[in-house]
């Protein structure tokens, strides 16, 4: 301002040296520094680096009393795997569970896991197991839950498709597990940025997904009643909601 005259009554002593910083202003503007858009981190194989947060508790349990999320997501290839609970202390069988499946189904090793500082992963038994497994933990900064990028983004994607598929068709609130479920179910067979040209299906499991028995989500559907105590003159079907695909049989979920 004085050098260039754009002010006047200013005389400024340049024989005295600038200070490098100035407290109060470290003080009252200190910022996080932004994170990159992208991750330069090079995964080469499926395994390689899990990714896995949880979510909750939601506000209106579910069908079978869930109100715990946890999704785990193979960053190779961006499959996922999702969780509910009742409450917490499952996170242990979760991470036995989900290793096996690596292990069982994609013939791979789990070498690292990035989680967030939370309890629910950062405990004795977790970090036993994960040393006995030679399994490497990753930890996020305290507050900084960008460095999880993609296990955070996951959540928000997953929750904004399930509230569009239960606002659909007026569907109640406790079906969000039902709602949940489908979504992974479609992510998990759709085109992603992060695979410019395969699907997270394809990319785990080597093969193309079949998509020819999708249906909407909430759509009416007919379910068969085969109990025995029918009467000659009973109803055989029942009007149900359509919720997605058993993980157990080759049957449809539904609501009734």
């Amino acid at each position: 301002m004085a050098r260039k005259g754009l002010v006047v009554g200013m005389k400024v002593d340049e024989s005295i040296p600038a200070s490098p910083q100035c407290p109060s202003c470290i003080e009252a503007k200190q910022r996080v520094e932004p994170y990159p858009q992208q991750s330069h981190t090079e995964i080469a194989e499926i395994g390689d680096l899990t990714v896995a947060d949880m979510w909750g508790p939601a506000r209106v349990k579910g069908v079978n009393g869930e109100i715990y999320l946890t999704v785990y997501t193979d960053v190779k290839t961006r499959h996922r795997v999702r969780f509910f609970s009742r409450d917490k202390a499952h996170q242990l069988h979760f991470l036995q569970s989900y290793r096996a499946f690596l292990k069982t189904q994609a013939g791979k090793r789990m070498k690292a896991l990035r989680v967030d500082n939370g309890k629910e992963f950062v405990n004795d038994a977790i970090k036993s197991y994960l040393r006995s497994h030679g399994i490497r933990l990753e930890l996020t900064a305290p507050y900084s839950s960008a460095q999880n990028g993609i296990a955070e983004r996951s959540f928000l994607t997953i929750f904004n498709a399930a509230r569009a598929m239960l606002f659909a068709h007026d569907l109640p609130t406790f079906l969000w597990p039902e709602a949940v479920s489908y979504t992974i179910y479609l992510a998990n067979r759709s085109p992603t940025r992060a695979l410019p040209n395969q699907t997270p299906f394809e990319a785990f499991w080597g093969r193309k997904p079949n998509v020819a028995h999708l249906q909407e989500f909430g759509a009416d559907c007919w379910v068969l009643r085969q109990d025995t105590a029918l009467h000659k003159l009973a109803r055989k079907s029942r009007p149900c909601k359509f919720m997605g695909f058993s993980e157990e049989s080759r049957a449809y979920r539904s609501a009734h």
